[in-house]
């Protein structure tokens, strides 16, 4: 029995103006900008139809344009702030490729450019899932390290004394042991379309999540994110 051709939509949403690095969906790693690392991977993935970049940012989009991803429009300006938040910028995404083109996909990937270490593999993985068992979304985490467990963090109190967080249930787990946990970075979301305006979330209701490498696991937000891949990077290389 043949398998299904699902229409499976890139995005990588790109917002130009950025306060701790400027433009850091661009910013250089070993020479090459961040963006160029995600979209090489989006290239490679094989559950992909179609790639494209969401950008305010015509430095940015140049990049897109030469690196083989489509520019399909210029975000405007007032879903590029600070405070723009993602939902609004697919939202906006999907209508104009349905008004403009009559394109709708049976699924969307979500990658941010400053995720330059993620994978094809940890891609494929998230939209195999997706459609293997019928979910809203995918999205990709790593397992928290137990040293930075919630139940081995501490708060500190208006008198200046610390506490476990979680003080209950730190002395309930050495009874019944400690759980795993997570944490989504938000460097793969893949998600049905109709999500959006069924439930308002990108999530839906029936969401899964694939379990990434820790070092794999990197959004440039500061400098020492930058120091971080760029060591990944030299070690793959």
């Amino acid at each position: 029995m043949q398998k299904k051709t699902y229409k499976v939509l890139a995005t990588v949403t790109a917002r130009g103006g950025s306060k701790r690095i400027p433009k850091k969906s661009i910013v250089p790693l070993l020479g090459k900008p961040s963006i160029i690392y995600v979209i090489e991977a989006l290239k490679k993935a094989k559950r992909i139809t179609r790639l494209i970049v969401d950008t305010d940012d015509a430095e940015i989009a140049d990049i897109g344009r030469k690196a083989g991803t489509e520019i399909p429009f210029m975000r405007p300006a007032y879903l590029a702030t600070d405070t723009t938040p993602h939902i609004a910028v697919l939202k906006y995404e999907l209508d104009f490729l349905k008004e403009k083109e009559g394109y709708a996909p049976d699924a969307v990937v979500l990658v941010q450019p400053t995720s330059p270490l993620v994978s094809s593999e940890e891609i494929d993985k998230c939209i195999e899932l997706l459609f293997k068992e019928n979910l809203d979304s995918v999205e990709s985490v790593f397992e928290v390290p137990t040293h930075f467990h919630p139940f081995a963090q501490r708060v500190i109190d208006t008198e200046r004394y610390t506490h476990f967080l979680f003080q209950k249930e730190r002395t309930e787990s050495k009874r019944t042991g400690i759980k795993p946990t997570t944490y989504a970075m938000g460097n793969v979301y893949c998600f049905r379309p109709s999500n959006l305006k069924e439930y308002g979330t990108i999530q839906g209701e029936k969401s899964k999540s694939v379990i990434i490498e820790r070092r794999t696991a990197v959004d440039i937000d500061e400098l020492f994110d930058v120091e971080i891949a760029e060591t990944v990077l030299k070690n793959l290389a």
